[in-house]
Formats: structure tokens, sequence, C-alpha cells
């Protein structure tokens, strides 16, 4: 157990386990193979092992069966000594106590999507988390990955339901060619989150768990920043205007819109209202000292799609006293999320960067990033390591920050290239 204990401890690293099962003679067992987790174009060294505290739940005839050992080395076997029948599914990570990712050969691995609901909520979000892995690690085209997102989309937990959004966000930016093709996806993408937007409700209700509330919050996100669902837009705008006082007395209404959903909704009546909306949001800015209030009036700001507006939003940064160092990125951080607003963003982080690593320091470093959003090749991360060096080798964290950003720029370069010849789809209803 010591043993098992400190190669935790004394290396780097996620175990990656990878199962199969051998039925025949003698006790069923497990065939397990262990290497470090590592993403599609990672350059480090997967060869690691580590002693695994393994725990396992197996269906043995429709009797559910726990068992638990260590393994150790490159391979091992582990067996069922308690089954009485080859099993039907195997959870390699029962109630989801162990520190490790995994994957089941395919036999097996669709057994256990298929008894996805008789798994614990740890169970289900271990395994949401595992397939997300072998996914990033390119064990699964991006069409396989999108077949196992309805099932965590009917998970109780929010992070279960969750697990994956950002790989639809990723394969928008960067397997999809056309406007036509991203609208066809969000389409897809949003069929298969709505029944569940459609449970919560659009708006909170009295007595629920804090978990039903910011799963709305972030589903109602989703749809109206990524998928652009024309309803749910048209809902936080008309939220968005109430709390702006358009239409009205031209008032802030604070609480007309609950506070976990009034960011998104103040976004979408800017990005809606035009100049209108942002010249509103801008002047009760100016009039509050709330801080949420400010973020989320900040962020709708800077969610403007309109090139006049977006540099608007930028200029706040440098009027005197006005914003604290906290509200800078809230301001300026959306632009970086939408393609065509990334080169003026680009642009002007450039030019002013010395003003704006004194503005934000000693969290300067942080400006790469907002820089090299969408940023997905290997030219891409070149320059950015050429434009930045000397830049960044004074600035507390910079050299650090900048390396990690150039090697986040060639994972995603490497992801791309992979997949280059495996466009999303969705299976037909």
């Amino acid at each position: 157990v010591a043993a098992a204990f400190t190669s935790f401890i004394d290396q780097p690293g996620v175990p990656f386990v990878s199962i199969d099962v051998q039925c025949g003679a003698g006790k069923p067992t497990l065939l397990v193979t262990q290497q470090r987790y590592l993403p599609l174009g990672s350059t480090a060294s997967a060869a690691q092992t580590w002693g695994i505290p393994l725990s396992v739940r197996y269906s043995d005839n429709g009797t559910i069966r726990e068992e638990k050992g260590i393994v150790t080395g490159n391979t091992a076997q582990f067996e069922l000594k308690q089954a009485q029948s080859c099993p039907a599914w195997v959870m390699p990570n029962a109630h989801g106590t162990g520190y490790y990712r995994f994957a089941l050969a395919p036999k097996y691995q669709q057994a256990l999507s298929g008894a996805f609901a008789q798994l614990d909520e740890r169970e289900q979000r271990v395994y949401a988390d595992s397939v997300t892995a072998a996914y990033g690690a390119g064990k699964l085209t991006p069409s396989e990955f999108i077949k196992t997102l309805p099932q965590f989309a009917s998970a109780s937990v929010r992070q279960t339901v969750t697990a994956g959004m950002g790989s639809l966000g990723w394969m928008d930016d960067n397997l999809l060619k056309t406007e036509a093709e991203r609208t066809a996806f969000r389409k897809h993408a949003a069929d298969i989150y709505r029944p569940r937007l459609q449970q919560l409700g659009m708006t909170p209700k009295d007595g629920e768990p804090d978990d039903d509330r910011l799963l709305r919050a972030t589903l109602i996100g989703v749809f109206a920043n990524f998928f652009k669902d024309p309803a749910v837009r048209a809902d936080m705008n008309k939220q968005g205007r109430a709390v702006l006082g358009l239409g009205g007395d031209g008032a802030l209404h604070a609480d007309a819109v609950p506070k976990d959903i009034r960011g998104n909704a103040l976004a979408v009546a800017v990005q809606e209202g035009g100049k209108e909306a942002f010249d509103a949001a801008e002047k009760h800015f100016r009039a509050s000292q709330d801080p949420t209030i400010r973020s989320q009036l900040l962020g709708a700001m800077g969610d403007a799609q309109d090139p006049a507006l977006a540099e608007r939003a930028r200029g706040l940064v440098f009027e005197q006293g006005l914003l604290r160092r906290n509200e800078i990125f809230p301001v300026v951080g959306g632009q970086a999320g939408e393609e065509k607003t990334r080169p003026a963003l680009r642009q002007w982080v450039d030019t002013h960067f010395s003003e704006l690593e004194a503005k934000l320091a000693p969290a300067g470093a942080a400006l790469v990033g907002l820089y090299s959003a969408g940023m997905c090749s290997n030219d891409d991360a070149t320059a950015l390591q050429a434009r930045f060096e000397d830049r960044m080798k004074n600035i507390e964290g910079g050299p650090l920050e900048l390396k990690q950003t150039v090697e986040g720029i060639r994972l995603c370069a490497a992801q791309k290239d992979a997949r280059k010849d495996a466009p999303p789809t969705f299976a037909a209803k």
C-alpha cells in the first residue's frame, strides 16, 4: 500500500487505464493496461505506471458485485473472484473514488453506456470524464463522442450534464468550414440539451437545489451565446431590456431578472439593441458601485459584436479612474470568444501592451492568453512565441504563461490535424 501511495506522489500525471474482459475457463478476468494520460499531440512520455487501487462494480447475471485490489506494472490481470458468469458490464471506477481515467474494450464500452442509468451519480460523472478524456486522447472520433452526449444530458448532476460542451465549441471553431455547417451543427447540438432546459424552465423555482439553478444559468448561456437559439435569445433580450429600462423609464431595474441569468440577458440585449442598448448599459455602469452589476454590465458591453461598439468597450479601459483592475478582463474578454472580434482585439493588445500590463500588474501575464484566443496552428504558436518572448521575460509568471500557451496552441493544432478527415456528425433521429 505504501508503494502504491508514493507512486502518486513521486511522479506527475494521471493514470489512464485500458481494460478488456477475458471470459472462458476459470473466473472472468480483467486485462488491465496502464500508462500516463496524455492528450492527442502531447510530446510528453506516456511510459509511467502507478500502484492503482482499482475498485470495480459489475453485473453478474443480474447481480451487482463489487471487488477491489491494487494493480501494478504496464499490464496486469484482475480476477473477478465473486463472479459466477461473464459480466454483462463493468464499471472500472466503482463509486468514482479512484484517481484514474479509463477506457474499456469497444464491446464493454458499449455495454457500460447501456448501463448508464444503473450507475450512481459519481460513477456517471467519472464515466463522462473518462469518455471526454478518451476523445481528447484521440481514442474516439468527433462523431463517436457526440453520440455519448445525450446520455450525459440526462444525468442528475450538473457537471455530468455539461461534460463535453467545451469540445462542441472546439469542433465548431476548428472542424467546420462554412457558416452553413456551423448553423446546422449548433441546431443539432441544441437538440441534445433542449429537453433538459425545458425540464428546468427559464426561471428559478422556490426551494430548488443550487445545482439546478447553476445548470439553468449554464444552459441559458450556451443556448443564447453558442447555439444562438432564437427563442432563448428573444427571451433574454426581453429580460435584458427590462433591466436596462429600455422601452420604459430608462432606469436600471437590476431585480427585474434573477441574478444568475442577468448577465446573459444583458449581453443579448446589448447585442440585439445596438447603440441604444450599449448607451444604456454604459450609463448604468457609470452610476453603479455594485461589483456584480458593474461586472455584468461590462461583460454585456464587451460582448457587443458591432465593431464600433466593441471599440468603445475597449476604450473604457483607458479612461482614468473608471475601471477597477479586476474589471479590465470582463470588458474585453468576451471579444476573445468570437472570431469576428478577435483580430481587432489582438491589434489592440499588441498596440497597448505596455499600458495594459501596467494596469493589470502583477497579472499582466494573462495578456498572452487574451491575444492568442482562437489560435490553433503551429504557425500561430511560432508567431506568438516570437512576438511575446521578450515582452514576457520580466513579467511575473510571464515565461511560464507563454510556454504553456504555446504548448496549448500546438496541442490544438495536433488535434485539428488528426481530425481533419473526421467531421462531426449527429446520429439520425
